[in-house]
């Protein structure tokens, strides 16, 4: 797996994304005891992979023959506005928390499990606010 070393590096050079959350320990007392621990477990927030097709015609006939397909398995897609004249296809199939969505942006096609938008968000603010609470806790100590 590629790291992103700094804000400026390019992007990866991989057509893969995997997005992770770290899972913190609920015995963890301090953050001097958090700064020790290594992170083994980790939640998968993110995963993507994204492809560059010939051109974007193509890209929007392979999002509409993915979508169609993974339709025949399992179920009713979420639609989104598709427009031929732009090239643009999209697709959402939601369960609980999870979304696949399958799309392409001019050329490029992309196939993403995530979790949805606000779950994932709460997760964030449930590992920052974990964080806050032991900040909070050395200061007042």
């Amino acid at each position: 797996m590629e790291i992103k070393r700094s804000d400026s590096d390019e992007y990866f050079n991989t057509t893969y994304r995997l997005y992770l959350l770290p899972i913190l320990p609920k015995s963890i007392d301090n953050l001097e005891e958090l700064k020790k621990i290594k992170f083994d477990t980790a939640e998968i927030a993110i995963i993507a992979w994204s492809n560059k097709l010939k051109d974007s015609k193509t890209a929007y006939h392979w999002a509409s023959d993915m979508c169609a397909t993974f339709e025949a398995d399992i179920g009713k897609p979420t639609q989104h506005p598709n427009n031929y004249n732009l090239d643009m296809y999209s697709c959402d199939f939601k369960k609980d928390n999870r979304i696949l969505n399958i799309h392409n942006i001019g050329d490029m096609v992309i196939f993403e499990l995530k979790y949805d938008k606000e779950f994932l968000q709460g997760k964030i603010d449930a590992i920052d606010n974990q964080i806050k609470k032991l900040k909070a806790k050395e200061i007042l100590n």
